[in-house]
């Protein structure tokens, strides 16, 4: 569901990929497979040891996530596209995600619900920034695609119509333009408040 191929910086240690149970039933991941490469003739396998994953839950694997239970190295991971699959026995589901952004994650168009959307390079965009200017949400349900999101706001993974303030609605009711804890660019700031 999403994938963060090209992290800012060092790929090696920090790449990971996000699954999404989207049964109504808690599942096992023990012995299941993750299929990883480039293309196809690159292909790595890692197993998982065990876990579980509840219905509806997201799970970052990679690195960046290891515990114990779940201790899987990801990459090296394709920047400029790649293919993923889950077996047991046989593939639950496969992907095939397109050229990855430096330092922005991948996540899978899933409209209409179904694993075959993240088949095709086609069902994966851009996460768009949440609040906090991060492009990625792993272990938490992805945020819109960036370009479906442009000229909105993001209530949470929510995007509305801009609401612009008309005059008077928004004053400036307090200020701090010199601190001395601290310096200027890391002590300044100012209060709103909205009528």
């Amino acid at each position: 569901s999403e994938v963060m191929a090209n992290p800012q910086g060092a790929d090696s240690g920090n790449e990971w990929l996000e699954i999404t149970n989207l049964s109504r039933a808690t599942i096992s991941l023990a012995g299941v497979a993750i299929d990883f490469g480039r293309d196809l003739e690159s292909v790595k396998t890692r197993v998982l040891r065990g876990g579980e994953l509840e219905a509806g839950a997201w799970l970052a694997l990679g690195e960046p996530f290891a515990d114990a239970t779940l201790a899987v190295s990801i990459g090296p991971l394709g920047n400029t596209g790649g293919y993923l699959s889950l077996r047991c026995d046989e593939v639950v589901d496969f992907a095939n995600y397109p050229k990855a952004p430096e330092g922005k994650s991948l996540i899978a168009r899933r409209s209409d619900g179904l694993a075959q959307a993240n088949d095709d390079s086609a069902g994966w965009c851009v996460a768009a920034p949440n609040t906090d200017g991060e492009t990625a949400s792993p272990n938490a349900e992805n945020p819109p695609c960036a370009e479906d999101v442009q000229n909105q706001c993001l209530d949470g993974t929510t995007a509305r119509p801009i609401r612009s303030p008309r005059s008077g609605q928004v004053v400036v009711t307090e200020l701090l333009a010199d601190p001395t804890a601290t310096s200027d660019a890391h002590g300044e700031w100012f209060e709103v408040f909205a009528r």
